[in-house]
């Protein structure tokens, strides 16, 4: 040990260039490196370098590298002792000036930060001095690479000290989490270093083992209880894990192939953490990979014991080793030969005391279960969570009495289960067996009640019985000839003023579910416009069991619904912020009608990989909300986008709507709602899935002057579609076929078609249009102010000149907005900038303002254009 505390001290004090040089290398300084012709292998070209700074040199070559104590070895054949015997009776030319210490970049960053950053000081003193790497590959027949750098193997040389300050809040923390010793020392001193993370990323624990043989403490860990399990990726992969005693002999097991492997900390060191991990990802079985000798035979026993009290036991069986453990075993054999070992592998066999819950009585009830046994009930009640686990409220009752225990757990976890039934257990006298039994109980409750919750939820709820007066009342509202105004004039008395296309345009949407081709919709408008109130409307006026919200989409979420979970639904997204990492799945259901996803899992028979197709069927209508003015162009060339109404006089509508709703008539409206909500349902209910044809679709001609009219001709074309759709009751029915089952369908009118083209003409106009809606509203309001100041000035509209403060005042938007706005205008050159540099106020002036598309200029067919068409074609 004092050898090797010289040998740090020799090796920072020797100056590695000078050594370098004294053995006839020339070196040339380039940057704060040094750089010459390798020693030892001939070369053209210099690829030699030495950093002074770190102690190091490196053949990029050869590939060769390391300390002064490694250039002596490889260059004159010393031995570790010879090169430090030779180094520290060195001169004095080869002892450098002091250099300041590098700090450990920490600062104040928070003790996890610190032991994070001391575990990657570690990982990179292992490469730099290799005493570490050679005992694991001499002694431990480690040599993969991709081990060292996957688990951050470090070394601790000692160098840690000379990074840090003397004293200070970084030191104080070093010797909290025990890195360093309460003298100063480091801790793990002279030893590989395995940092134990945990599911966050986070450093949870060191394992620290000795290099030299003679070692009275060749494993260390940090001080305190094990936190954290090695490797634990192991059990999110697979149910079977090998589990060994020691971490090295795990990484032995990896080396072989065997990924799927997690150790102990010792044969007495399964920890609350492993229990907890192995009940969160399922593992099912557990081999014993211990050591062969007497100690790794008794632990077999009292491990299997723990794991199988655990709720939801797990199988275990003992692997036989032929030599003393893992490391050694793949000295001599190979993976094959352990695969074999497993094979043959026992199971180890435990002798439960009797430990029967006892007769048992279930009453279930919301959001939990109450479970009554002879001496003994307990109400759980569930709290939903975003991830996996089960926690729960825990009521446990003695003898009727409800104050004797009381406490939130989660279910999942060993140490919070033993801590509730050890309290049960004293409080109430009963054995702790007996109380174990009944939390296994629980347990399975507890996962039968969230499965069934989980499964309730994805099902499609059963639609609600209707009364013959109830059918008839829906039939009646479908025929009428006033039918659209009928729709508008309900929603309105729902509490949504003003907006009439856009309102029809989302209730089209959401009938379009039915139709071979549904209907999609952004509806798009600044903060308190009314978007999500519009978007409940269509919500609530949709039968429950064809309409499904989500607040939020994780990516993957719609490709692991049931198969027809999604079919023919509108699916309603409360805010696009929330289904941005959906983007993909929404707009593949939206073009291909189904979203197919292809997932590897593993075979639990066989152990091999295959991949699994799981399919989820369409077609859906969608709906999203949006505070974003500017569309992602995959999206809007998908969608119609229904940007509301901003204006002053909207808003003054929905204030007297607001005020109108506190008065008489706002309660009777409010009574007559429920009634309109009842009849919308039944009437869409009754809607058949009939085919719709466009006699007249020829006729119609459409802009081709954009390549996203490919897409918005096919949206224009199913919008006439939902129309007809709607009105199917009012058409006759007629069938096609030829040898097949004949075919039902009704045909599109021209009326169809002009109620079409007045929804559509204004919105598809937006879309072509080059600016935003709100950009096109703020040009609209500049117009006016500007040709008013021209007016006064008398001069031309080009020559007048205006702040952002003014387009403020005059429009009443707000500061932000009205910043967007003017930027986009700017920058599609409908105003020119004057000033705004060194600190002066930036003007405007309007440029030649281009008119938004003409559709109709463009060839977009009329309705009264269509009529004329019709009637030439019936003289024909």
């Amino acid at each position: 040990m004092k050898e090797a505390i010289h040998a740090d001290e020799v090796k920072r004090s020797v100056n590695l260039v000078e050594l370098i040089k004294s053995k006839g290398v020339s070196l040339k300084k380039v940057g704060k490196t040094y750089v010459g012709l390798c020693p030892f292998h001939k070369e053209k070209k210099p690829s030699f370098t030495v950093d002074p700074t770190k102690s190091l040199w490196h053949c990029f070559g050869c590939d060769k590298g390391g300390d002064a104590f490694t250039f002596l070895s490889e260059l004159e054949g010393l031995t570790f002792r010879q090169a430090l015997g030779e180094l520290s009776g060195g001169t004095n030319a080869l002892i450098p000036s002091p250099l300041p210490p590098a700090p450990l970049q920490v600062l104040a960053a928070g003790a996890q930060a610190i032991l994070n950053r001391v575990t990657d000081f570690y990982h990179q003193t292992f490469f730099e001095d290799t005493r570490g790497l050679e005992y694991l590959c001499d002694r431990r027949n480690l040599h993969d690479r991709e081990i060292y750098e996957s688990f951050r193997v470090g070394f601790a040389n000692g160098s840690l000290l000379a990074t840090l300050p003397k004293s200070g809040e970084i030191i104080e923390t070093l010797k909290e989490l025990g890195i360093l010793t309460s003298s100063g020392r480091e801790f793990f001193y002279h030893r590989i270093t395995f940092p134990i993370f945990n599911e966050d990323g986070q450093v949870a624990g060191i394992y620290g083992r000795s290099i030299e043989d003679d070692s009275p403490v060749p494993h260390l860990y940090l001080p305190g209880p094990h936190k954290g399990v090695f490797n634990w990726q192991a059990a999110k992969r697979s149910a079977e894990l090998l589990l060994t005693e020691g971490i090295i002999d795990a990484l032995s097991l990896y080396q072989a192939g065997y990924r799927d492997v997690v150790p102990l900390y010792g044969v007495k060191g399964l920890t609350p953490d492993h229990i907890s991990l192995f009940r969160k990802y399922h593992v099912k079985k557990l081999f014993f990979a211990l050591d062969n000798d007497a100690a790794g035979e008794e632990a077999c026993r009292p491990l299997a014991e723990a794991l199988s009290k655990d709720p939801g036991s797990i199988e275990c069986f003992r692997v036989a080793f032929p030599v003393k453990d893992a490391n050694d075993f793949f000295r001599d054999h190979t993976p094959d030969a352990f695969t074999a070992l497993c094979a043959q592998a026992l199971p180890v066999i435990v002798e439960h005391e009797e430990t029967h819950a006892g007769h048992m009585t279930k009453e279930p009830f919301d959001d939990g279960f109450s479970l009554i046994f002879q001496d003994i009930s307990y109400r759980v009640k569930l709290i939903p969570t975003f991830d996996e686990r089960l926690k729960a409220t825990l009521k446990a009752l003695y003898g009727g009495c409800d104050k004797n225990f009381l406490d939130t757990l989660d279910l999942n976890s060993h140490r919070s289960r033993q801590a509730a039934i050890n309290q049960i257990a004293k409080r109430g006298g009963l054995s702790k067996e007996r109380v174990e039994a009944h939390f296994l109980v629980i347990l399975e409750e507890a996962e039968h009640f969230v499965e069934e919750s989980r499964r309730t939820e994805q099902a499609t709820p059963p639609a609600s019985e209707m009364s013959d007066a109830d059918r008839e009342e829906a039939l009646g509202f479908l025929a009428s000839p006033t039918l659209v105004k009928d729709i508008l004039c309900d929603m309105e008395l729902r509490g949504y003023v003003g907006e009439d296309s856009n309102k029809l345009l989302a209730y089209l949407i959401g009938i379009s579910r039915k139709l071979d081709r549904p209907l999609s919709g952004i509806i798009s408008s600044s903060s308190g416009a009314g978007k999500s109130h519009l978007a409940e409307l269509v919500e609530s006026l949709t039968p429950p069991e064809d309409v499904i919200l989500f607040s939020r989409l994780s990516p993957q979420a719609l490709g692991y619904m049931e198969k027809d979970f999604l079919k023919c639904k509108l699916l309603i997204i409360e805010e696009r912020k929330g289904s941005e990492s959906a983007d993909y799945s929404i707009r593949t259901l939206q073009s291909r009608q189904k979203l197919t996803q292809g997932v590897v899992i593993k075979d639990p028979a066989t152990g091999r990989m295959y991949t699994k197709t799981n399919t989820v069927e369409g077609p859906i209508a969608y709906l999203e909300t949006t505070t974003d003015g500017m569309v992602n162009p995959e999206n809007s060339t998908r969608c119609f986008e229904l940007s509301l109404d901003e204006s002053k006089d909207q808003t003054r509508k929905v204030h007297a709507r607001q005020k109108s709703d506190r008065t008489i008539d706002g309660l009777s409206r409010h009574d007559r709602s429920h009634r309109i909500v009842k009849k919308h349902q039944n009437a869409q209910r009754l809607l058949a899935g009939l085919k719709v044809v466009i006699p007249y679709a020829p006729l119609i001609e459409f802009p081709s002057e954009w390549l996203r009219t490919r897409r918005d001709n096919e949206r224009f074309l199913c919008l006439i579609e939902a129309i007809c759709f709607l009105h199917q009751h009012q058409r006759e029915v007629r069938q096609v076929g030829g040898s097949g089952e004949p075919v039902p369908y009704i045909e599109a009118t021209v009326e169809d078609y002009r109620l079409a083209y007045e929804l559509a003409k204004d919105v598809l106009a937006h879309t072509l249009h080059d600016l935003s809606k709100h950009s096109r509203e703020l040009l609209d309001e500049i117009i006016p102010m500007v040709e008013e100041k021209a007016e006064k000035a008398r001069c031309e509209r080009h020559e007048v000149i205006f702040s952002r403060r003014e387009v403020r005042e005059y429009t009443c938007w707000s500061d932000w907005k009205v910043r967007e706005c003017l930027s986009q205008l700017v920058d599609l050159e409908y105003l020119k900038t004057l000033g705004g540099s060194q600190g002066k106020t930036c003007v405007y002036q309007v440029s030649d303002c281009a008119a938004g598309p003409d559709l109709s200029a463009q060839g977009f067919t009329s309705p009264e254009e269509l009529e004329r068409k019709l009637r030439c074609s019936s003289r024909k």
